[in-house]
């Protein structure tokens, strides 16, 4: 008789929440779906571990952080390519070469040598993201008529 005391369930306590079961996301099981990737964006599958695309008030929506994502991810591989290319073919005519150096030193001594060769690469970047960014916008507006923003808990 007293076995079948231990499995008696015990009274339940007044101070215990309530669980709630939320969907689950697609890439990470363990955690709960973010309420903005519901995956009506390309390659949605409720990646957001960081709680990024749940952040408000700074000026970003979800479409401005994917076009965001997007142009560094081009970046990350044109540097990767420029630094590859440098490792194995040297550098380009009338650059500090840069054997065995990090590629930081290499670009103090372009810095050193050649400082409006940065200058007119930062006016250029400079120029190229003013345009994408003018061109982008009507897209940005459209795609936010046609998804707006889900409504805040």
């Amino acid at each position: 008789m007293a076995a079948a005391v231990a499995f008696t369930p015990s009274v339940k306590s007044s101070s215990r929440t309530a669980v709630t079961l939320a969907a689950k996301s697609k890439a990470l099981p363990f955690l709960d779906q973010p309420k903005k990737l519901d995956g009506s964006l390309a390659g949605d599958a409720g990646f957001d571990p960081l709680g990024l695309s749940e952040i408000e008030g700074i000026g970003a929506d979800l479409y401005w952080m994917r076009e965001a994502e997007l142009k560094h991810a081009r970046v990350a591989m044109l540097a990767t390519v420029g630094v590859l290319f440098v490792e194995g073919c040297g550098s380009m005519p009338g650059f500090p070469e840069g054997k065995g150096q990090s590629q930081m030193d290499v670009f103090w001594d372009v810095w050193a040598e050649h400082p409006n060769y940065i200058a007119a690469a930062l006016t250029f970047f400079t120029v190229i993201e003013g345009r994408s960014l003018q061109a982008t916008m009507p897209l940005r507006d459209a795609l936010a008529a046609h998804h707006p923003p889900c409504p805040r808990a």
